[in-house]
Protein backbone atom coordinates (compact mmCIF):
# COMPACT_ATOMS: atom_id res chain seq x y z
CA UNK A 1 0.00 0.00 0.00
CA UNK A 2 1.42 3.39 -0.98
CA UNK A 3 1.35 6.54 1.14
CA UNK A 4 -1.59 8.06 -0.83
CA UNK A 5 -3.54 4.82 -0.42
CA UNK A 6 -2.80 4.90 3.32
CA UNK A 7 -4.28 8.40 3.52
CA UNK A 8 -7.40 7.27 1.67
CA UNK A 9 -7.78 4.26 3.97
CA UNK A 10 -7.40 6.45 7.05
CA UNK A 11 -10.05 8.87 5.77
CA UNK A 12 -12.39 5.94 5.11
CA UNK A 13 -11.74 4.63 8.60
CA UNK A 14 -12.51 8.02 10.17
CA UNK A 15 -15.68 8.46 8.12
CA UNK A 16 -16.86 5.03 9.26
CA UNK A 17 -16.90 6.39 12.86
CA UNK A 18 -14.36 3.84 14.05
CA UNK A 19 -13.45 4.17 17.74
CA UNK A 20 -10.16 5.85 18.64
CA UNK A 21 -8.65 2.58 19.91
CA UNK A 22 -9.66 0.71 16.74
CA UNK A 23 -8.42 3.59 14.61
CA UNK A 24 -5.04 3.47 16.34
CA UNK A 25 -4.78 -0.30 15.80
CA UNK A 26 -5.78 0.12 12.15
CA UNK A 27 -3.08 2.78 11.63
CA UNK A 28 -0.37 0.57 13.17
CA UNK A 29 -1.32 -2.43 11.03
CA UNK A 30 -1.51 -0.36 7.85
CA UNK A 31 1.83 1.30 8.55
CA UNK A 32 3.37 -2.14 9.11
CA UNK A 33 2.09 -3.26 5.70
CA UNK A 34 3.73 -0.24 4.07
CA UNK A 35 7.05 -0.98 5.80
CA UNK A 36 7.01 -4.62 4.65
CA UNK A 37 6.11 -3.64 1.08
CA UNK A 38 8.87 -1.03 0.97
CA UNK A 39 11.34 -3.61 2.29
CA UNK A 40 10.23 -6.10 -0.38
CA UNK A 41 10.64 -3.45 -3.08
CA UNK A 42 14.11 -2.62 -1.78
CA UNK A 43 15.13 -6.29 -1.87
CA UNK A 44 13.75 -6.65 -5.39
CA UNK A 45 15.66 -3.56 -6.53
CA UNK A 46 18.91 -4.89 -5.05
CA UNK A 47 18.31 -8.27 -6.72
CA UNK A 48 17.76 -6.60 -10.09
CA UNK A 49 20.91 -4.49 -9.76
CA UNK A 50 22.95 -7.58 -8.86
CA UNK A 51 21.54 -9.60 -11.75
CA UNK A 52 22.11 -6.76 -14.20
CA UNK A 53 25.72 -6.53 -13.08
CA UNK A 54 26.22 -10.28 -13.55
CA UNK A 55 24.62 -10.17 -17.01
CA UNK A 56 26.76 -7.23 -18.12
CA UNK A 57 29.89 -8.97 -16.83
CA UNK A 58 29.03 -12.12 -18.79
CA UNK A 59 28.38 -10.18 -22.01
CA UNK A 60 31.58 -8.16 -21.51
CA UNK A 61 33.44 -11.47 -21.43
CA UNK A 62 32.05 -12.26 -24.89
CA UNK A 63 33.61 -9.03 -26.18
CA UNK A 64 37.04 -10.38 -25.26
CA UNK A 65 36.66 -13.61 -27.22
CA UNK A 66 38.78 -14.17 -30.32
CA UNK A 67 37.59 -15.44 -33.70
CA UNK A 68 38.26 -19.10 -32.86
CA UNK A 69 36.14 -18.86 -29.72
CA UNK A 70 33.28 -17.33 -31.69
CA UNK A 71 33.51 -20.10 -34.30
CA UNK A 72 33.50 -22.79 -31.60
CA UNK A 73 29.70 -22.39 -31.40
CA UNK A 74 29.24 -23.14 -35.11
CA UNK A 75 27.66 -26.47 -36.08
CA UNK A 76 28.42 -28.10 -39.42
CA UNK A 77 25.50 -28.16 -41.85
CA UNK A 78 25.96 -31.92 -42.32
CA UNK A 79 24.77 -32.52 -38.72
CA UNK A 80 21.19 -31.74 -39.78
CA UNK A 81 19.51 -34.61 -41.59
CA UNK A 82 16.94 -32.60 -43.52
CA UNK A 83 19.52 -30.19 -44.93
CA UNK A 84 22.36 -32.37 -46.08
CA UNK A 85 21.22 -32.36 -49.70
CA UNK A 86 18.17 -30.11 -49.53
CA UNK A 87 17.93 -26.88 -51.46
CA UNK A 88 16.33 -24.39 -49.12
CA UNK A 89 14.10 -21.65 -50.55
CA UNK A 90 15.20 -18.06 -51.03
CA UNK A 91 12.80 -16.89 -48.35
CA UNK A 92 13.31 -18.74 -45.10
CA UNK A 93 11.70 -18.23 -41.74
CA UNK A 94 12.13 -21.14 -39.33
CA UNK A 95 12.93 -24.74 -40.12
CA UNK A 96 12.24 -27.70 -37.79
CA UNK A 97 15.04 -30.23 -38.09
CA UNK A 98 16.88 -33.08 -36.38
CA UNK A 99 20.37 -32.43 -35.05
CA UNK A 100 22.73 -35.41 -34.77
CA UNK A 101 24.84 -34.93 -31.66
CA UNK A 102 27.21 -37.71 -30.55
CA UNK A 103 25.08 -40.30 -32.30
CA UNK A 104 21.87 -39.06 -30.67
CA UNK A 105 19.04 -37.16 -32.31
CA UNK A 106 17.81 -33.82 -30.96
CA UNK A 107 14.70 -32.06 -32.23
CA UNK A 108 15.63 -28.47 -33.04
CA UNK A 109 14.20 -25.34 -34.60
CA UNK A 110 16.43 -23.25 -36.87
CA UNK A 111 15.77 -19.53 -37.12
CA UNK A 112 17.37 -18.07 -40.21
CA UNK A 113 19.25 -14.80 -40.42
CA UNK A 114 19.67 -13.31 -43.88
CA UNK A 115 22.71 -11.09 -44.29
CA UNK A 116 24.32 -9.04 -47.02
CA UNK A 117 28.11 -8.92 -47.20
CA UNK A 118 27.85 -5.49 -48.85
CA UNK A 119 26.41 -4.14 -45.58
CA UNK A 120 28.17 -6.14 -42.88
CA UNK A 121 31.23 -8.39 -42.94
CA UNK A 122 31.11 -12.14 -42.38
CA UNK A 123 33.35 -11.85 -39.31
CA UNK A 124 30.97 -9.33 -37.74
CA UNK A 125 27.91 -11.47 -38.48
CA UNK A 126 29.59 -14.56 -37.01
CA UNK A 127 30.62 -12.64 -33.89
CA UNK A 128 27.12 -11.26 -33.42
CA UNK A 129 25.32 -14.57 -33.99
CA UNK A 130 27.81 -16.42 -31.78
CA UNK A 131 27.19 -13.93 -28.96
CA UNK A 132 23.42 -14.40 -29.31
CA UNK A 133 23.90 -18.17 -29.04
CA UNK A 134 26.08 -17.74 -25.94
CA UNK A 135 23.49 -15.53 -24.22
CA UNK A 136 20.62 -17.90 -25.07
CA UNK A 137 22.66 -20.94 -24.03
CA UNK A 138 23.47 -19.57 -20.56
CA UNK A 139 20.90 -16.82 -20.02
CA UNK A 140 20.42 -14.74 -16.85
CA UNK A 141 17.77 -16.22 -14.57
CA UNK A 142 15.24 -13.51 -15.47
CA UNK A 143 15.60 -14.24 -19.19
CA UNK A 144 13.28 -17.21 -18.86
CA UNK A 145 10.91 -16.90 -21.83
CA UNK A 146 13.49 -17.96 -24.40
CA UNK A 147 14.46 -21.21 -26.11
CA UNK A 148 17.96 -22.48 -25.27
CA UNK A 149 20.33 -22.35 -28.22
CA UNK A 150 22.81 -25.13 -28.99
CA UNK A 151 24.79 -23.29 -31.66
CA UNK A 152 24.59 -21.70 -35.08
CA UNK A 153 25.12 -22.92 -38.61
CA UNK A 154 26.29 -21.21 -41.77
CA UNK A 155 24.92 -21.69 -45.27
CA UNK A 156 27.33 -19.92 -47.60
CA UNK A 157 25.23 -20.55 -50.72
CA UNK A 158 23.91 -17.29 -52.15
CA UNK A 159 20.26 -16.92 -53.09
CA UNK A 160 18.67 -14.98 -55.95
CA UNK A 161 19.05 -11.74 -53.97
CA UNK A 162 22.80 -12.44 -53.55
CA UNK A 163 22.44 -12.59 -49.80
CA UNK A 164 23.54 -15.41 -47.50
CA UNK A 165 22.19 -17.21 -44.46
CA UNK A 166 23.10 -18.14 -40.93
CA UNK A 167 20.85 -20.12 -38.64
CA UNK A 168 20.38 -19.95 -34.86
CA UNK A 169 19.64 -23.47 -33.60
CA UNK A 170 17.20 -23.92 -30.69
CA UNK A 171 16.63 -27.08 -28.68
CA UNK A 172 12.91 -27.92 -28.72
CA UNK A 173 13.24 -31.57 -27.63
CA UNK A 174 11.66 -30.93 -24.16
CA UNK A 175 8.31 -30.27 -25.85
CA UNK A 176 8.06 -33.84 -27.16
CA UNK A 177 6.05 -34.70 -30.26
CA UNK A 178 2.53 -33.69 -29.22
CA UNK A 179 2.58 -29.99 -29.91
CA UNK A 180 1.93 -27.45 -32.62
CA UNK A 181 4.07 -24.37 -33.10
CA UNK A 182 1.85 -21.29 -33.09
CA UNK A 183 2.89 -17.67 -33.20
CA UNK A 184 1.00 -14.77 -31.68
CA UNK A 185 0.31 -13.64 -35.25
CA UNK A 186 -1.32 -17.01 -35.95
CA UNK A 187 -3.60 -16.66 -32.93
CA UNK A 188 -4.49 -13.04 -33.68
CA UNK A 189 -5.57 -13.96 -37.21
CA UNK A 190 -7.10 -17.36 -36.54
CA UNK A 191 -10.22 -17.62 -38.73
CA UNK A 192 -13.63 -18.28 -37.29
CA UNK A 193 -14.76 -21.89 -37.34
CA UNK A 194 -18.24 -22.98 -38.36
CA UNK A 195 -20.56 -22.49 -35.42
CA UNK A 196 -17.82 -20.88 -33.36
CA UNK A 197 -16.53 -17.34 -33.09
CA UNK A 198 -12.88 -16.33 -33.22
CA UNK A 199 -10.92 -17.70 -30.27
CA UNK A 200 -9.93 -15.09 -27.70
CA UNK A 201 -7.99 -15.62 -24.47
CA UNK A 202 -9.28 -14.63 -21.05
CA UNK A 203 -8.30 -11.11 -19.88
CA UNK A 204 -6.20 -12.60 -17.09
CA UNK A 205 -4.16 -14.59 -19.63
CA UNK A 206 -3.66 -11.40 -21.65
CA UNK A 207 -2.27 -9.63 -18.58
CA UNK A 208 0.12 -12.50 -17.83
CA UNK A 209 1.33 -12.57 -21.44
CA UNK A 210 1.95 -8.81 -21.41
CA UNK A 211 3.86 -9.07 -18.13
CA UNK A 212 5.96 -11.98 -19.43
CA UNK A 213 6.97 -10.04 -22.55
CA UNK A 214 7.76 -6.84 -20.63
CA UNK A 215 9.89 -8.62 -18.02
CA UNK A 216 11.70 -10.62 -20.71
CA UNK A 217 12.55 -7.44 -22.61
CA UNK A 218 13.93 -5.96 -19.38
CA UNK A 219 16.21 -9.00 -19.03
CA UNK A 220 17.39 -8.54 -22.63
CA UNK A 221 18.24 -4.89 -22.00
CA UNK A 222 19.96 -5.81 -18.73
CA UNK A 223 22.40 -7.81 -20.86
CA UNK A 224 23.21 -4.62 -22.77
CA UNK A 225 21.43 -6.02 -25.82
CA UNK A 226 18.75 -4.77 -28.22
CA UNK A 227 16.15 -7.16 -29.62
CA UNK A 228 14.88 -5.20 -32.66
CA UNK A 229 12.21 -7.75 -33.61
CA UNK A 230 9.32 -7.46 -31.15
CA UNK A 231 6.52 -8.44 -33.51
CA UNK A 232 3.73 -11.04 -33.19
CA UNK A 233 5.41 -13.56 -35.50
CA UNK A 234 8.32 -13.69 -33.05
CA UNK A 235 6.21 -14.66 -30.02
CA UNK A 236 5.90 -18.44 -30.17
CA UNK A 237 3.82 -21.01 -28.28
CA UNK A 238 4.29 -24.79 -28.19
CA UNK A 239 0.90 -26.25 -27.36
CA UNK A 240 -1.58 -28.87 -28.49
CA UNK A 241 -4.40 -26.31 -28.29
CA UNK A 242 -4.92 -22.55 -28.37
CA UNK A 243 -3.09 -21.06 -25.41
CA UNK A 244 -0.96 -18.01 -24.61
CA UNK A 245 0.21 -19.17 -21.18
CA UNK A 246 3.77 -20.18 -22.16
CA UNK A 247 5.26 -17.63 -24.58
CA UNK A 248 8.78 -17.83 -25.99
CA UNK A 249 10.58 -14.89 -27.54
CA UNK A 250 12.27 -15.55 -30.88
CA UNK A 251 13.27 -13.17 -33.68
CA UNK A 252 16.90 -12.80 -32.58
CA UNK A 253 18.18 -12.62 -36.16
CA UNK A 254 18.64 -8.82 -36.15
CA UNK A 255 19.39 -8.32 -32.45
CA UNK A 256 22.71 -6.81 -31.42
CA UNK A 257 24.67 -5.25 -28.60
CA UNK A 258 23.54 -1.78 -27.52
CA UNK A 259 27.10 -0.51 -27.15
CA UNK A 260 28.34 2.30 -29.36
CA UNK A 261 30.09 1.52 -32.62
CA UNK A 262 27.83 -1.39 -33.60
CA UNK A 263 26.58 -1.39 -37.19
CA UNK A 264 22.81 -1.51 -37.59
CA UNK A 265 21.59 -4.06 -40.11
CA UNK A 266 18.29 -3.38 -41.89
CA UNK A 267 15.38 -5.44 -40.56
CA UNK A 268 14.44 -8.10 -43.12
CA UNK A 269 10.93 -9.21 -42.16
CA UNK A 270 8.57 -11.78 -43.59
CA UNK A 271 5.47 -9.61 -43.39
CA UNK A 272 4.73 -6.41 -45.28
CA UNK A 273 3.41 -4.64 -42.17
CA UNK A 274 6.69 -5.03 -40.22
CA UNK A 275 7.50 -1.33 -40.52
CA UNK A 276 4.28 -0.46 -38.67
CA UNK A 277 6.01 -1.66 -35.48
CA UNK A 278 9.00 0.64 -35.93
CA UNK A 279 9.40 3.97 -34.17
CA UNK A 280 8.99 6.90 -36.62
CA UNK A 281 12.52 8.10 -35.89
CA UNK A 282 13.90 4.76 -37.11
CA UNK A 283 13.19 5.90 -40.67
CA UNK A 284 14.77 9.32 -40.41
CA UNK A 285 17.74 9.94 -42.66
CA UNK A 286 20.79 8.50 -40.96
CA UNK A 287 23.53 10.95 -40.12
CA UNK A 288 27.24 10.24 -40.05
CA UNK A 289 27.60 10.68 -36.30
CA UNK A 290 27.03 8.07 -33.62
CA UNK A 291 24.31 10.21 -32.04
CA UNK A 292 22.08 10.12 -35.11
CA UNK A 293 18.45 9.79 -33.99
CA UNK A 294 17.82 7.01 -36.49
CA UNK A 295 20.38 4.65 -34.93
CA UNK A 296 18.46 1.84 -33.31
CA UNK A 297 18.20 2.31 -29.56
CA UNK A 298 16.38 1.00 -26.51
CA UNK A 299 13.40 3.36 -26.95
CA UNK A 300 12.62 1.68 -30.26
CA UNK A 301 12.29 -1.68 -28.49
CA UNK A 302 9.92 -0.01 -26.02
CA UNK A 303 7.83 1.30 -28.91
CA UNK A 304 7.61 -2.17 -30.47
CA UNK A 305 6.51 -3.60 -27.13
CA UNK A 306 3.81 -0.92 -26.97
CA UNK A 307 2.52 -2.06 -30.37
CA UNK A 308 2.48 -5.68 -29.17
CA UNK A 309 0.61 -4.85 -25.96
CA UNK A 310 -1.93 -2.86 -27.97
CA UNK A 311 -2.51 -5.92 -30.17
CA UNK A 312 -2.89 -8.16 -27.12
CA UNK A 313 -5.38 -5.76 -25.55
CA UNK A 314 -7.48 -5.35 -28.71
CA UNK A 315 -6.76 -8.92 -29.85
CA UNK A 316 -6.09 -7.95 -33.44
CA UNK A 317 -3.07 -7.00 -35.54
CA UNK A 318 -2.19 -3.34 -35.93
CA UNK A 319 -1.87 -4.09 -39.65
CA UNK A 320 -5.56 -4.99 -39.65
CA UNK A 321 -6.34 -1.74 -37.83
CA UNK A 322 -4.66 0.14 -40.66
CA UNK A 323 -6.62 -1.80 -43.28
CA UNK A 324 -9.95 -1.35 -41.49
CA UNK A 325 -9.77 2.36 -40.73
CA UNK A 326 -10.98 5.07 -43.08
CA UNK A 327 -8.05 7.26 -42.04
CA UNK A 328 -5.39 7.83 -44.68
CA UNK A 329 -1.71 7.55 -43.78
CA UNK A 330 0.04 9.34 -46.62
CA UNK A 331 2.65 12.03 -47.11
CA UNK A 332 6.09 12.48 -45.58
CA UNK A 333 4.69 12.65 -42.03
CA UNK A 334 2.45 9.58 -42.24
CA UNK A 335 4.41 7.60 -39.65
CA UNK A 336 3.87 10.24 -36.95
CA UNK A 337 0.19 10.29 -37.92
CA UNK A 338 0.17 6.49 -37.56
CA UNK A 339 1.66 6.72 -34.05
CA UNK A 340 -1.03 9.22 -33.01
CA UNK A 341 -3.65 6.81 -34.33
CA UNK A 342 -2.18 3.99 -32.21
CA UNK A 343 -2.12 6.26 -29.16
CA UNK A 344 -5.84 7.00 -29.63
CA UNK A 345 -6.53 3.26 -29.81
CA UNK A 346 -4.44 2.70 -26.67
CA UNK A 347 -6.42 5.34 -24.75
CA UNK A 348 -9.63 3.45 -25.56
CA UNK A 349 -8.18 0.22 -24.13
CA UNK A 350 -9.22 1.40 -20.68
CA UNK A 351 -12.78 0.16 -21.29
CA UNK A 352 -11.69 -3.46 -21.78
CA UNK A 353 -8.27 -3.76 -20.13
CA UNK A 354 -8.40 -1.10 -17.41
CA UNK A 355 -6.65 2.24 -16.96
CA UNK A 356 -3.38 0.79 -15.69
CA UNK A 357 -2.88 -1.36 -18.80
CA UNK A 358 -3.96 1.46 -21.09
CA UNK A 359 -1.49 3.85 -19.44
CA UNK A 360 1.39 1.39 -19.86
CA UNK A 361 0.74 1.10 -23.61
CA UNK A 362 0.62 4.89 -23.92
CA UNK A 363 3.89 5.28 -21.98
CA UNK A 364 5.63 2.86 -24.35
CA UNK A 365 4.28 4.49 -27.52
CA UNK A 366 4.98 8.05 -26.40
CA UNK A 367 8.31 7.33 -24.74
CA UNK A 368 9.09 6.67 -21.09
CA UNK A 369 11.36 9.70 -20.90
CA UNK A 370 8.56 12.04 -21.95
CA UNK A 371 6.27 10.55 -19.30
CA UNK A 372 9.14 10.59 -16.74
CA UNK A 373 8.52 6.89 -16.14
CA UNK A 374 11.15 4.27 -15.25
CA UNK A 375 10.68 0.97 -17.10
CA UNK A 376 10.63 -1.32 -14.07
CA UNK A 377 8.15 0.69 -12.02
CA UNK A 378 6.13 2.20 -14.85
CA UNK A 379 5.81 -0.86 -17.07
CA UNK A 380 6.78 -4.19 -15.50
CA UNK A 381 5.33 -3.64 -12.01
CA UNK A 382 2.16 -2.03 -13.36
CA UNK A 383 1.52 -4.97 -15.68
CA UNK A 384 2.12 -7.35 -12.78
CA UNK A 385 -0.59 -5.50 -10.84
CA UNK A 386 -3.20 -5.75 -13.61
CA UNK A 387 -6.06 -8.06 -12.67
CA UNK A 388 -9.06 -9.32 -14.60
Amino acid sequence: MTQPNLLISMCDAVSSKMSFADLKTFAVRTSSKIDSQEEAQKEEYERRVKEQGQARTYVAGLDRENKEQKLSRRIDLSCFQEMRNAKLPDQRTRTPSTYLLDGKEMEVLIEWKEWDENIVSRDEVIARVSDIVAILKSPPSSLSKILPSVGFLEDSRSNSRRTKWMGIVYDISPFGNHYKIRTLRDLLTQPKEKGRGMWKPAPGDKFRLAYALASTLLAVHNCGWLHKGLRPENIVFFSSSESIKQPYLLGWDCSRSAKRGQSTEPVIAWHADAELYQHPQYFEERGDCEDSKSRYRIEFDHYQLGCLLLEIGLWCLIGDLKRWTAEQFVGPDWRNHWTKYLENKAAKLEQEMGKMYSDVVLYLLRGLEEAEIEYWNGVVLRLDQCRA
